[in-house]
């Protein structure tokens, strides 16, 4: 729960930035100008989600690994943490090389051609950071986490705001962006590989393919869980735009739960790594968070009716049935995070990944079915019917692998494949 409070305060503190910064630009700027900045930002975050590859959280489970079976060598650590920058690199430069040749031939003009390769190289540097930081969360260095997020969202405002009081365009917006995002991925490459002393390896060409296919599983399988509920918008939208913006609403809402929910599950990796399976009920922890989803589930359906129309107007009273219905998805978000981290600590990505996907692909057909024969309310509850199915999948998974270690009385939760083929 420490571990948890204070990557929670991290991204309190990104939103908050995030939010600040995004309110100054769309005050300042013509609204052209703001809806340029808006799907640059896009973009760029959509850069982070494609050059990341799993790495970030296959790192962050391997790395646990190495540190619980008392195995930290630096040289095991560095050929991982090395590899995981390479393969970042290697997936976001063609995308950005991409984007250079289209401001070539486009000729957007110079601000906005600035804007859109600082922006987009803000996120690939944030990518690369992210790989950095799984290797100081697996040694419980959460607080020097917490120092990046805070040193890069701090750097950031100072800039807008500069940039906004002087008057400058959206380029050095984009430059904003690109300068915090130098600082943070400085100041975590100053942490590991000076501090803590780790050496930035030049990974062979098998070392490379070697993470790369197995990180894709942790890839794939985040396309399922994250990637295809932000589908479900425009497969509404050819049915029809009204339950599409209720649903939009939906999903914004549920939003912050389901960051707390991620951030929760992801502080479990070094304990999962540390403590022998037989020791760590699944479903102890999935009833404890899904005991806490519940909760924020009621607050959220008993509040919907006054924040709805309150926050997004009264034009959007509609949509609280819908929310409604869409906010019972919390619980079984919270429940299946735990047994998802413990699915993965044991190794069992791959036995995932066809279940999730056929799941996530169920999950559209029941969200159309249910727009179909009953409009968005039974629209709304197709997509809690896909977590409650993922709910399934990820705790069968999840108990097997755990009464499979809990019975050879297993000391770690997986073997490092990587790790143990490294001279």
């Amino acid at each position: 729960m420490t571990d948890s409070a204070q990557l929670l305060f991290s991204q309190t503190l990104t939103v908050l930035a995030t939010s600040v910064a995004a309110i100054t630009i769309a005050r300042t700027l013509e609204p052209a100008d703001w809806a340029i900045v808006s799907a640059f930002v896009g973009l760029s975050l959509g850069l982070t989600l494609v050059a990341d590859l799993g790495i970030s959280g296959w790192l962050l489970r391997e790395l646990s690994a190495l540190v619980a079976d008392g195995q930290h060598r630096p040289d095991g650590a560095s050929q991982l943490v090395s590899s995981g920058v390479v393969i970042n690199g290697l997936v976001a430069i063609p995308l950005l090389v991409a984007a250079a040749i289209w401001t070539i031939s486009a000729r957007p003009g110079a601000e906005t051609s600035v804007a859109l390769l600082s922006l987009l190289t803000y996120g690939a540097l944030t990518t690369s950071a992210n790989g950095l930081e799984a290797y100081l969360r697996a040694r419980r260095e959460v607080r020097i986490v917490l120092s990046a997020s805070v040193l890069e969202k701090a750097v950031l405002v100072v800039l807008v705001l500069a940039s906004v009081m002087v008057g400058a365009g959206i380029a050095a917006i984009g430059l904003a962006y690109l300068v915090a995002g130098v600082s943070r991925i400085a100041f975590d490459g100053f942490i590991v590989f000076g501090r803590q002393r780790l050496t930035f390896i030049r990974p062979r060409r098998d070392d490379v393919r070697r993470v790369a296919r197995a990180s894709l599983p942790f890839a794939l399988n985040g396309a399922a869980f994250n990637l295809a509920p932000r589908l479900d918008t425009f497969v509404l939208i050819s049915m029809s735009t009204t339950s599409a913006a209720w649903f939009a609403i939906g999903d914004r809402v549920l939003g912050p739960a389901l960051l707390v929910a991620g951030t929760l599950a992801s502080a479990l990796y070094p304990f999962m790594a540390a403590q022998p399976a037989k020791r760590t009920s699944p479903w102890l922890l999935a009833g404890a968070l899904g005991a806490l989803g519940a909760a924020l589930a009621a607050i959220g359906i008993a509040l919907a009716p006054i924040l709805v129309p309150l926050v997004f107007g009264d034009g959007y009273a509609p949509a609280v049935a819908m929310v409604q219905v869409m906010l019972l998805s919390i619980p079984l978000v919270y429940a299946t995070s735990p047994l998802l981290v413990i699915a993965y600590s044991h190794g069992r990505e791959r036995s995932l990944l066809i279940p999730t996907l056929g799941t996530s692909l169920a999950g559209t057909v029941a969200i159309v079915v249910g727009q179909a024969t009953g409009g968005p309310v039974l629209a709304g509850a197709g997509f809690v019917a896909r977590f409650g199915l993922f709910l399934i999948v990820v705790g069968v998974v999840a108990h097997i692998a755990w009464r499979r270690h809990a019975v050879d009385d297993a000391a770690v939760p997986a073997s490092n494949p990587v790790y143990a083929q490294s001279p």
